[in-house]
């Protein structure tokens, strides 16, 4: 379940549920009420716990069991853009990929891909926006 999962990777970084609340912008009595899976976080407080630990909201919330963060990477080779198609991303492909945008643009992609959104439209929209920051250059 999704508070044990906080729970443990708390304890693995040695932290209190003070220190991690602190961290990423909540109560210590929050974090408590996930640790015992009385309370559910927010889609925004749930991406916030799975940057910290560096793993994916997917391993958090049971839909996988790869700790991993991957995103999804349209198939280069091939026009057809659905999920069948779709390669995974690594944090730095997406990094590099989308250079030059601002992180808060890539956190959206993030959880777009993890609300099921195809990867061609994320692409196509970060693509859209890197070409509309380098047109203001």
């Amino acid at each position: 379940m999704l508070g044990n999962k906080i729970k443990q990777l708390r304890l693995d970084k040695k932290l209190t549920q003070a220190e991690l609340g602190k961290i990423i912008g909540i109560s210590a009595s929050t974090i408590g009420m996930y640790e015992q899976n009385r309370r559910d976080p927010d889609t925004i407080t749930l991406s916030k716990i799975a940057e910290f630990f560096n793993v994916s909201a997917d391993y958090l919330l049971d839909i996988s069991t790869d700790m991993t963060k991957n995103y999804y990477k349209t198939n280069k080779s091939n026009n057809i853009n659905s999920n069948n198609n779709a390669e995974v991303y690594s944090d730095s492909d997406l990094e590099n990929d989308f250079s030059g945008l601002d992180k808060v643009y890539l956190s959206y992609a993030k959880e777009a891909q993890e609300n099921k959104i195809d990867p061609a439209d994320i692409k196509l929209v970060l693509d859209t926006i890197k070409k509309l920051r380098e047109q203001d250059k």
